[in-house]
């Protein structure tokens, strides 16, 4: 079963970062993480490789779910906030 993990969230914070880490250490590799972030604040994408970054600009945590879901390429769609 593939799904999609949609974070909405303001900045990358630390931890966000370690949630990230987390999600890269999992054994199952069947699925896509989406990050939706109001800005770049200094954003390494090379440490998240499978992880797909949008930048929304200002917006309410709703509407970056609904970006994220929009986005996604899996039926199942679990939110982490």
């Amino acid at each position: 079963m593939r799904f999609s993990i949609v974070i909405p969230a303001r900045i990358l914070t630390p931890t966000l970062k370690d949630t990230l880490n987390r999600i890269q250490e999992l054994d199952y590799e069947d699925f896509e993480t989406i990050v939706i972030l109001d800005f770049e604040n200094h954003l390494d994408v090379s440490l998240y490789p499978n992880v797909k970054f949008i930048i929304s600009g200002v917006s309410s945590p709703g509407n970056k779910r609904n970006i994220g879901i929009k986005d996604a390429s899996c039926d199942f769609i679990p939110f982490l906030s």
